[in-house]
């Protein structure tokens, strides 16, 4: 049971119709929602990137009560200890993953929970893994998270979880300059890709064969692209890598029927060309990735080579 259960509060949410009368800055930094809590209404504040700070944090609230004045509140999905102790020494109400509820206009007691604890990484999400891919590939050791999102096409929230993620496998820690977050690490780039491999999974779903007429685009992958990369012999069937949602998944066959007709593709969970270099093969470290479970000693060695280049 959660703490908003345990305090028996129910909440009925609603659109806020003044978003028009706030400037840019406070609608872009937050998501207004009215909302009705146990016969009491309020507005409730979902912040759409990182909380600013407190003086800040405190004139915004102000701005949205003169134009209503109603109590307001912060719902949280990220929460350090030591914001949470700021908020409660402003006396900013919140409510942090309906597991930790500060909300003294209605008179409500804090249900606690251990910020402090966290749970064991098994692997990386996608959106972690893509964010270190893209880490891997950045000349600097500053890894500024507002420039991962151009690239990576995530929401603010997203991509929050995904380097919080980072920052709790202990391979990275979290800085800032000015307002804008970055990442850096005490790691050089091979240290990270040794000891991040228990948490990288494979990006392919499938792997079959298709009529080499109706692949979408050829984009070369697995050891196919291995064999031109090194002295490799290339495999008998070519190789290539689909976005899994840019192909029809019966269109694959788990039978090789022609070899002159058909080619091998893997359905990746990613696009296979958001790292490229070529726009024509797929990037080394997903390659990589990709063959993470190979048991041939060539194939080993020839990965560990192109680590070294990168």
């Amino acid at each position: 049971m959660n703490a908003i259960e345990v305090l028996g509060l129910k909440i009925e949410v609603n659109d806020w119709k003044y978003n028009n009368h706030l400037p840019l800055y406070i609608t872009n930094t937050y998501t207004i929602k009215k909302v009705l809590i146990n016969n009491v209404y309020a507005l409730m504040l979902l912040p759409n990137e990182e909380l600013p700070n407190t003086p800040a944090l405190k004139k915004h609230i102000s701005r949205i009560q003169n134009i209503e004045n109603l109590p307001v509140f912060l719902k949280l999905e990220i929460l350090s200890e030591y914001r949470k102790n700021n908020l409660l020494t402003n006396q900013i109400p919140f409510i942090y993953l309906d597991k930790l509820i500060y909300l003294p206009f209605l008179g409500t007691v804090l249900a606690k929970t251990n910020l402090n604890s966290k749970k064991p990484i098994e692997k990386f999400t996608l959106s972690t893994q893509l964010l270190f891919i893209w880490i891997m590939y950045q000349n600097t050791d500053k890894y500024y998270i507002s420039e991962a999102i151009s690239k990576l096409n995530f929401s603010n929230m997203t991509l929050t979880r995904a380097y919080r993620q980072l920052v709790n496998s202990g391979l990275f820690y979290e800085a800032k300059d000015g307002r804008k977050i970055y990442l850096t690490s005490i790691y050089s780039k091979k240290e990270l890709f040794e000891k991040a491999k228990p948490y990288l999974t494979s990006q392919i779903l499938k792997t079959g064969y298709i009529n080499k007429k109706i692949l979408p685009k050829r984009i070369l992958c697995g050891e196919s692209l291995l064999s031109e990369l090194s002295l490799l012999t290339p495999p008998r069937i070519a190789e290539y890598a689909v976005y899994h949602n840019k192909i029809d998944k019966l269109l694959l066959t788990n039978e090789l029927i022609d070899p002159n007709e058909q080619v091998k593709v893997e359905l990746w969970n990613y696009d296979p060309l958001l790292f490229s270099k070529d726009n024509e093969t797929t990037d080394i470290i997903s390659l990589v990735i990709s063959l993470f479970e190979t048991e041939d000693e060539r194939i080993e060695i020839v990965l560990e080579q192109l680590l070294e280049k990168i």
